[in-house]
């Protein structure tokens, strides 16, 4: 045992329960929640509801809000910091000079707060090709058009009637509203 472990052990014995920020090895978050949770420990690993783009379409996925990050509340009085430490996924606590952080009580709350009273964003519909739009930004200020398909995750190709003319463009989906 070194002495930093020792005064370590010392001074968290008589803190009483802190909360901690285990840092996990990549992806392994879920891992060591189970592992939490069947040691029946207080934490806090938030989640949150997005949209990627596979492969030219849109899919939901929950993802971590704090990737390789779990926050802990832990009595080292009660359970050995090495139980910790070593549990399968994580990589070690979040240290400064040498022991562990102390969370503040304050931050563990307004995130319980955000993560509670935060919106469920729900998915923007998804456009159908052949839909009616309307382009209402950049060069193309209220302009109509026809959506034919989204092209990645942040661009969609349309079709505008320029001069009697059909003429395709690649348009940011952020100037696209549907008539």
């Amino acid at each position: 045992m070194t002495a930093a472990s020792a005064h370590l052990n010392a001074e968290d014995a008589a803190l009483g329960p802190r909360w901690r920020l285990l840092m996990t090895r990549p992806r392994q978050e879920g891992r060591v929640v189970s592992h939490l949770q069947r040691l029946q420990l207080p934490y806090r690993a938030p989640e949150w509801v997005c949209e990627r783009f596979t492969r030219g379409r849109r899919h939901t996925k929950t993802e971590w809000l704090f990737p390789r990050y779990v926050f802990v509340c832990v009595d080292f009085a009660c359970t050995p910091f090495n139980h910790l430490k070593y549990l399968a996924g994580v990589s070690g606590f979040v240290r400064r000079e040498h022991a562990p952080i102390i969370v503040a009580e304050s931050l563990i709350e307004s995130l319980d707060r955000a993560t509670r009273d935060a919106p469920q964003r729900k998915p923007q519909p998804a456009i159908e090709p052949g839909a009616a739009i309307r382009l209402n930004g950049g060069a193309y200020h209220d302009v109509p058009a026809v959506f034919l398909e989204a092209h990645g995750e942040a661009r969609s190709r349309v079709l505008l009637s320029w001069l009697g003319r059909d003429v395709e463009a690649q348009i940011d989906n952020c100037y696209l509203s549907v008539a």
